[in-house]
């Protein structure tokens, strides 16, 4: 007991100080907050273990569990937060899309416990708890009866979500971000995991002994200490890494947790029909450490390259399989269209495949003579602020690379603007290899610089290093090279579109003007006249509002496209959708839905998309007819289907006009709601394919690509 009772205290004493250093940090924000919450809370429940462990009385026992029992249930929901938001660039948008869960955990537990205070469960003589003392295995056992059930239940729901995030953050981290955070997310898996253990326990056997109390404060110890030595090795500096939103779907932390529980209860209902073994939660817990001691092993970059570096020197293989490099490269680059991602990408994609920490990508700013940080894998927010102000001879790199268009290692070269490089590209460790940098070019032009550097143990780059870095560059300048000329090409469109919206509106508003110059010119002789005055107010008040329409109409084309796609329910969004618009349409509209993934879209934008589409099937139709609207699959595709039978389109304006600005069949249309239409689907990375024909009907069929369940 008096073991036992040293470590609870020794535990809470650790994690009270961790707190309270998290208060007093600088940095402050949701991840801060919550870690300090967590970490008091875990403080002040280890301190209620002591008190029960050293307590030789049954009711002071029950008494001290039940406040233990209390800061337990705001264990789940604090720590939850914690792993939403720690390290996390897009934090803000996992704790709105999981803020059902949090505060479920914070709520639900907290409540049954106060409820069980406030009405008598447990308390000291009552029937739920009883306390049964086990003098062989110098322990005591607390009966906790049904009551064990909701909290518990709680823990081992919120250890398995909190133990997803947090492998999720570690998979997206890379370089010196994972070595920042990697002792961080060990610790508090290995107490998250013991915590899963202790309460699958107490549900198993309704009750909790004193050796799980031991228990906890080991694995609360151990946490704090990986936490203290991850503090140090990184001064406390948080890390943005921007994890995928399908933390449940692709995370390997709920099969593992599935079999840890099964196997566990399995083991433990064995040793109990066996007579029981009075060390069997201590076994358990050696285990746990000898599992977390092999996760240090096998989460060691270090390790993983001195495999590489063995297999390469002694069975005369390439260091790096070209195939799968360049594969992953192509297919996890082509498509991306914005600067900042494909540098996120190219960081992450060179620091796994040379084991390197710090990967930066800088971009040429010309007009600045700088050079911008696109994506770092060391630096943060505030030390890429301050180096990208440093101004940089660029012209001098430009001549420099454009005749030796190579990486370098600055250690080995003395001219003016090497030691402005070195600037930009800071070592993280004093022997952590050599600083090397990759020129961006393409056609002559220094679009950019790749630096790396802090090696894992320190290795020198190889010639064949050196060229694959080189071939990555490359490719680097390339994809930026066809991002800048694809901008181009879409001011060229803009700029052909505002040309054509300029004539028309000129058109139309000379068409306005001489209306209103007519008006004006029989003024003078005819304004006496009661009739001709109700005519001018009427022509005016015509004028203005067809000039209102015009301009917002117009605004279509003006606004620029902000896509803020979240991941929806798609058959519950077209539902809802059309739901909104029965009133307005005045028709039959006929749903067809097929089962179909959920999608990220942008509600707002999409939406314009699928209203557009129904309006224009009401005015095919004249208000007359049906409207049919249908979702499915179709190979890797989501489609959404609009279906009139109206009046249709010919086949030369489909092929010709139909996409077109200021083209269209109506009236009173523009001509630019399927133009404006076709530019959100395709923001969307998908298309609109149409099929018509004149009297009989159209269709609108909208493909969007399924999310890819491999990632």
């Amino acid at each position: 007991m008096i073991v036992g009772e040293t470590t609870a205290y020794t535990a809470s004493l650790l994690a009270v100080l961790l707190g309270g250093l998290a208060l007093l940090a600088k940095r402050r924000g949701v991840a801060r907050w919550s870690f300090a919450a967590g970490m008091l809370l875990l403080g002040v429940e280890s301190l209620f273990a002591a008190l029960a462990v050293g307590a030789e009385e049954p009711d002071a026992i029950i008494r001290w569990l039940h406040w233990k029992r209390t800061a337990t249930s705001l264990l789940p929901g604090a720590w939850l937060v914690f792993s939403l938001s720690y390290s996390r660039g897009n934090a803000q948008e996992f704790l709105a899309r999981w803020r059902p869960f949090w505060l479920a955990l914070l709520i639900a537990p907290f409540g049954l416990s106060a409820y069980e205070a406030l009405s008598g469960a447990g308390a000291v003589g009552g029937k739920a708890w009883t306390v049964e003392f086990r003098v062989i295995a110098n322990e005591w056992f607390v009966n906790l009866g049904l009551s064990a059930i909701g909290l518990n239940l709680a823990m081992v729901m919120g250890g398995i979500l909190i133990l997803m995030n947090l492998e999720r953050t570690f998979s997206a981290a890379v370089g010196t971000q994972r070595w920042r955070i990697k002792y961080l997310i060990l610790g508090l898996g290995v107490l998250v995991g013991v915590r899963i253990y202790t309460a699958s326990q107490i549900l198993l056997f309704s009750g909790i002994a004193s050796s799980m109390l031991f228990v906890e404060s080991v694995a609360l110890a151990l946490c704090c200490v990986c936490v203290a030595f991850s503090v140090a090795r990184s001064k406390a500096v948080e890390i943005d890494v921007y994890p995928s939103h399908s933390v449940l779907r692709h995370s390997a932390t709920g099969v593992l947790a599935g079999l840890y529980l099964l196997a566990v209860g399995v083991f433990a209902r064995l040793v109990a029909s066996f007579g029981g073994d009075a060390a069997f939660e201590v076994k358990a817990l050696l285990i746990l450490l000898g599992v977390a001691g092999l996760g240090v092993i096998l989460m060691s970059d270090r390790l993983r390259q001195r495999v590489q570096v063995f297999v390469a020197r002694h069975f005369r293989r390439p260091s790096y399989d070209y195939r799968r490099v360049w594969s992953q490269f192509t297919a996890e680059t082509t498509s991306l269209l914005d600067q900042q991602e494909l540098a996120r990408a190219v960081t992450r994609l060179v620091a796994e495949t040379f084991n390197l920490l710090s990967v930066n990508v800088w971009l040429a700013e010309g007009r600045h003579g700088r050079l911008k940080c696109a994506a770092s894998t060391t630096l943060t927010p505030e030390q890429v602020n301050e180096l990208s102000l440093l101004q940089i001879d660029l012209r001098a790199l430009e001549s420099y690379f454009s005749q030796k268009p190579a990486a370098i290692d600055l250690g080995a070269r003395s001219e003016r603007w090497v030691a402005e490089l070195s600037e930009l590209s800071p070592k993280f460790f004093p022997k952590g290899g050599g600083r090397i940098v990759a020129p961006l070019l393409s056609g002559g032009e220094l679009l950019g610089l790749l630096s790396v550097s802090d090696r894992v143990s320190g290795l020198r780059f190889t010639p064949e290093d050196y060229d694959l870095l080189k071939c990555i560059a490359d490719q680097v300048a390339a994809s930026l090279k066809n991002i800048a000329l694809s901008r181009q090409l879409v001011q060229a469109k803009e700029l052909e579109a505002f040309q054509a919206m300029s004539a028309f509106v000129v058109h139309d508003l000379k068409n306005t003007a001489n209306t209103l110059s007519l008006m004006v010119q029989n003024m003078g002789a005819h304004f006496d006249k009661p009739e001709f005055r109700q005519d001018a107010i009427r022509g005016l008040s015509k004028s203005v509002q067809h000039i209102t329409d015009l301009i917002g109409r117009l605004n279509l084309v003006r606004q620029k496209l902000e896509m803020k796609p979240v991941e929806l329910d798609f058959n519950e969004y077209v539902a809802a959708r059309l739901a909104e618009m029965e009133g307005v349409l005045s028709m039959s509209v006929v749903k067809v839905f097929q089962p179909v993934p959920r999608l990220r879209l942008d509600p707002e934008q999409f939406g314009k998309v699928l209203t557009n589409l129904l309006f224009n099937a009401r005015d095919a139709t004249d208000g007359r007819g049906e409207i049919r609207v249908s979702t499915g699959v179709e190979g890797a595709k989501a489609v959404l289907t609009v279906t009139d039978q109206g009046c249709g389109m010919t086949r030369d304006f489909l092929d010709t006009q139909l996409f077109k600005p200021f083209q269209t069949t109506k009236k009173k249309g523009l001509g630019i709601g399927l133009f404006h239409s076709r530019m959100i689907v395709e923001s969307h990375r998908g298309r609109i394919d149409v099929q018509s024909e004149l009297h009989k009907g159209t269709s609108f069929k909208i493909l969007l690509p399924l999310p890819d369940l491999s990632q």
